[in-house]
């Protein structure tokens, strides 16, 4: 059995819960009424790495690649930014493998955060990888997308750390607007986030850690809900376009001479 380990990021679940969540009931509970819709993409403003995307492509078909997060399918934009047909397809293969060997939940890929993560990235994506794949894919990707957001509802407030928290409320809002839930639905999941964020923010904007990374994170968290934002007529735009602002300023103090 999977250890909890020191992570601090790591959510609290008791050893007799992960006995239980690696049972077909577990699962049974989480599906719910079965559906045919498809998900929403949304338009997404990051790039990844041709170089890493290139390595990914010369890893065998039936193969896991041997990367770094590759549970969180940050990875798609690495794929995506290296281009071609055959990456599209690779990126669908990929993502096949990871369903097959993730059939039964599991501590580490079905951490919360991860998921969040992970649930973004499906999304975000999903017009370059899944608008033009065939429609038992399409499918797939929607229930798949059902099932981790159910499971995410129940486990995000069980995560320690309050950054981790906001990483997998994000991926668990990007979702539920994905799989077509109404404003009044995001907009109590989007309280929740508001509450997060302000006690974690100094009145300047930085974040309390002063570690650019997690500001970094928690800004780019922010950006991608406001894509989803008009869509879904959130109440909480103003907040949105304010903390992103205030964010944003502190950025900019770290940007170097050559723009980077």
């Amino acid at each position: 059995m999977e250890k909890l380990g020191k992570n601090p990021s790591i959510w609290n679940v008791s050893r007799l819960e992960q006995l239980f969540r690696r049972t077909g009931l577990f699962f049974w509970g989480l599906r719910g009424t079965a559906t045919n819709d498809v998900i929403n993409g949304f338009a997404d403003h990051w790039r990844g790495s041709a170089a890493r995307g290139s390595k990914i492509m010369a890893v065998g078909s039936v193969e896991r690649p041997n990367i770094n997060g590759f549970d969180d399918f940050e990875w798609l934009r690495d794929l995506r930014t290296f281009g071609g047909n055959q990456a599209r397809s690779k990126a669908r293969s990929l993502i096949k493998i990871w369903l097959r060997q993730n059939e039964r939940w599991a501590l580490k890929s079905w951490q919360p955060d991860t998921m969040g993560k992970r649930l973004a990235s499906l999304i975000f994506c999903y017009d370059w990888y899944g608008r033009s794949a065939d429609e038992g894919f399409q499918h797939q990707i929607s229930a798949t997308v059902r099932l981790q957001a159910r499971c995410l509802a129940i486990d995000w407030k069980r995560l320690r750390d309050c950054d981790a928290r906001v990483e997998a409320l994000s991926g668990l809002i990007i979702a539920e607007a994905a799989l077509g839930s109404n404003s009044d639905d995001l907009n109590n999941l989007m309280e929740f986030l508001v509450q997060l964020v302000d006690s974690m923010l100094h009145e300047d904007g930085g974040h309390k850690s002063r570690m650019p990374n997690t500001h970094m994170q928690v800004l780019r968290n922010l950006i991608e809900i406001r894509n989803i934002g008009p869509s879904k007529k959130l109440a909480q735009l103003a907040w949105l376009d304010k903390t992103i602002a205030r964010m944003g300023s502190i950025c900019r103090m770290w940007r170097h001479a050559d723009g980077q």
